[in-house]
């Protein structure tokens, strides 16, 4: 399995934070679930319409789910992700970025689910899934801040308890 860390082709992220860029080709799915599964419990979906569902955030047209977990999380409250979807242009293009907490899109103790847009032009449809672990907390954080590429510095503070935690 790849090294799933900072620096490598899979990474994009600073050296504080770690991203995972996921290709969202339905032939690739198995493999990259298969290889993040035992890091996050991380499910992808391809771009692609969907059947109206309530819990669609922002989406009109054809959509990503993205659900994020972490598998073993003793005595958390809340853990905080920064997740951005870009599409398959060359250069690419930001369809949309979120910071979501699971208290706010999960089970407030590691997991978390979103539905947002993707970019369904075959001419860039080929969508890429960049997920990182913003921090780990011990109760729901008051104020997640705003979406950072995985950083808390500046706008990308986050209002609660940090717990220590070893990012994949």
């Amino acid at each position: 399995m790849p090294h799933l860390g900072s620096g490598d082709a899979w990474s994009t992220a600073p050296p504080d934070a770690h991203a995972f860029p996921l290709p969202l080709d339905p032939l690739m799915k198995p493999v990259i679930l298969a290889a993040l599964s035992s890091l996050l419990g991380l499910t992808p979906s391809s771009c692609g319409q969907l059947e109206p569902a309530p819990a669609r955030q922002g989406s009109a047209g054809p959509a990503v789910s993205v659900n994020v977990a972490a598998l073993n999380l003793q005595g958390v409250g809340d853990v905080v992700w920064d997740v951005e979807v870009v599409n398959g242009a060359d250069p690419a293009q930001v369809v949309w970025q979120r910071r979501l907490a699971s208290s706010g899109y999960g089970d407030g103790a590691g997991s978390a689910s979103y539905v947002g847009p993707c970019d369904a032009d075959p001419a860039a449809a080929e969508n890429t899934v960049k997920v990182w672990v913003v921090g780990v907390y011990s109760a729901a954080v008051t104020g997640v801040g705003t979406f950072n590429s995985g950083s808390t510095a500046d706008g990308g503070a986050v209002t609660g308890s940090p717990m220590p935690f070893q990012n994949p």
